[in-house]
């Protein structure tokens, strides 16, 4: 990068760049940079295929109305404690315009209901257990709590790619994922991405936010409760998940990038 990051001037506050190969498993905003981070100067995004980067750098200010969040579903075992104060924070910062489905009633049916009856959700959180299937992607998906009339009922549901990719996600500007391995892409396909990420921008979606490792529960929590807060003030999402960063960087418990550099946002045209 450096040959790169030497020619540009000062002006430039956004790197945009294609994923391909090996190149797709590095989150750019770790590399180092004046002593520091890459993230530190740069809001980053990353887009599926070249002819999408004028969409990014010119993606206006988001306007969020109306937002779903599904959290710390009910299965024995795996709970995520954490993701649960995700969604109480997402609750204090958008109150009514919040969809806000946790424990029990996280689950696929649910979640898929109130994608389809909420007016124009603008958003959606989901922080579950998930699962990455490189030779198979569309097992790859999210567990989530089993609805009563299952028969895995307790024992979790996923809601794997299939599922996703039949649900009309097109009002959905951004989706973001605490689960991992959920922005991983098969690295065998050049130029393209793969799994739950090419099932959420092929239904529709704007923007995905999701880790490429097995993320920490609190330190993520902490990055989307910051990452939240900032996106409601009308940032965007490049912006947004910069200052996210930036805030677990300047403190003291999560700041080594395993904490805060897995997560990476995929954009593509509206």
């Amino acid at each position: 990068m450096q040959p790169v990051l030497s020619k540009l001037s000062k002006q430039v506050t956004s790197l945009v760049y294609s994923t391909d190969s090996n190149f797709a498993d590095i989150p750019l905003g770790v590399l180092p940079h004046k002593g520091g981070f890459l993230v530190q100067t740069f809001n980053i995004a990353r887009v599926p295929s070249l002819k999408l980067i004028h969409h990014s750098t010119t993606q206006k200010v988001n306007n969020v109305s109306q937002g779903i969040s599904c959290v710390d579903p009910e299965i024995p075992y795996a709970r995520l404690v954490f993701q649960r104060e995700t969604g109480d924070e997402l609750k204090r910062i958008y109150g009514a315009n919040l969809t806000h489905l946790v424990g029990k009633d996280c689950s696929p049916d649910n979640l898929e209901k109130a994608i389809s009856s909420t007016l124009a959700p603008t958003f959606l959180h989901i922080g579950s257990h998930g699962s990455f299937y490189k030779t198979r992607s569309m097992d790859s998906g999210l567990l989530l709590s089993s609805s009563k009339q299952a028969e895995t009922y307790g024992q979790g549901h996923v809601w794997d790619a299939r599922a996703i990719g039949s649900v009309d996600l097109s009002s959905i500007g951004l989706v973001s994922i605490a689960s991992r391995e959920a922005a991983l892409t098969d690295k065998t396909l050049r130029r393209d991405v793969f799994g739950l990420m090419r099932t959420l921008l092929f239904g529709g979606v704007k923007s995905v936010l999701a880790p490429l490792w097995a993320v920490q529960d609190k330190a993520t929590s902490d990055l989307m409760n910051n990452f939240y807060n900032a996106y409601k003030k009308g940032r965007s999402a490049k912006q947004s998940l910069r200052q996210a960063q930036l805030k677990l960087i300047e403190g003291d418990q999560f700041s080594h990038p395993f904490y805060w550099s897995g997560f990476v946002l995929t954009e593509v045209a509206q």
